[in-house]
């Protein structure tokens, strides 16, 4: 039975003023977080936020800003060849390391509402999902050619071909073809998490009283990798968020 983890990914208020838009009909541009590992070497691998693909009609300088074009990004997960790379026995993502082939992980990212510019509107969404195929880990040395392949554009190895001192421990997932950046954000907010009857990591309601507003509690409550294994919750959410994401 496929089993479901949401991950949160993406830059959020500490890496402001990074920010990743939400268009008024829906589409989106998926912001990384920033690479710090990297700025104290040489990597020509390393892409910068200049080097963004945008999706929608906005040009990378819109949505940037110029002072940081040039800083390098830590792009993951990709979406092109779908890998995302962690540390699975750190506890925030140890829950991915229990996934196996055909299992999914449902990626949610902080976007900020764009109407000719940001606004103070923010809220999450689902970004984007992998369909695993392969779990790699943990990397300690160069993987072989093989494995190379198929995850080379993962930021981590990136990190790696460039300092070899970093192939230190971290996992990479691979996603199979079935893995997609969706085309529309859907949201991640209270409506949602009752009509699919998502608990807290012991199976408990959400109190959304405990933490102040909304967001906030989303955010503290789904923080860590949450493993999603009932098959009614994890039909629910799929269905829910499969049907919106192509709209």
């Amino acid at each position: 039975m496929t089993r479901i983890c949401i991950v949160n990914v993406g830059v959020n208020t500490k890496h402001e003023p990074l920010r990743s838009p939400r268009l008024p009909d829906g589409r989106f541009e998926f912001v990384p977080i920033p690479e710090e590992v990297l700025n104290r070497v040489e990597c020509p691998r390393a892409p910068r936020y200049r080097d963004l693909h945008p999706v929608t009609d906005l040009p990378v300088e819109a949505f940037i800003p110029r002072t940081r074009l040039s800083q390098l990004m830590h792009n993951d997960p990709e979406f092109s060849t779908f890998t995302y790379g962690d540390y699975l026995r750190r506890p925030r993502a140890a829950n991915i390391a229990r996934l196996t082939r055909g299992d999914m992980l449902l990626f949610y990212a902080r976007l900020v509402e764009w109407k000719n510019g940001f606004t103070r509107r923010a809220g999450f969404y689902f970004v984007g999902r992998f369909m695993v195929d392969r779990i790699y880990g943990p990397i300690k040395e160069r993987p072989p050619a093989s494995v190379l392949r198929r995850i080379r554009r993962n930021m981590h190895i990136i990190r790696g071909e460039c300092d070899r001192s970093q192939y230190d421990g971290f996992w990479v997932v691979k996603g199979s073809q079935k893995s997609t950046r969706y085309e529309i954000a859907v949201p991640f907010n209270r409506k949602l998490i009752e009509k699919c009857r998502l608990r807290d990591s012991r199976g408990r309601p959400i109190r959304w009283s405990r933490f102040g507003t909304e967001l906030r509690t989303i955010g503290t409550y789904f923080r860590a990798a949450r493993l999603i294994a009932d098959k009614d919750v994890v039909e629910r959410l799929r269905d829910h968020v499969e049907d919106r994401a192509f709209e």
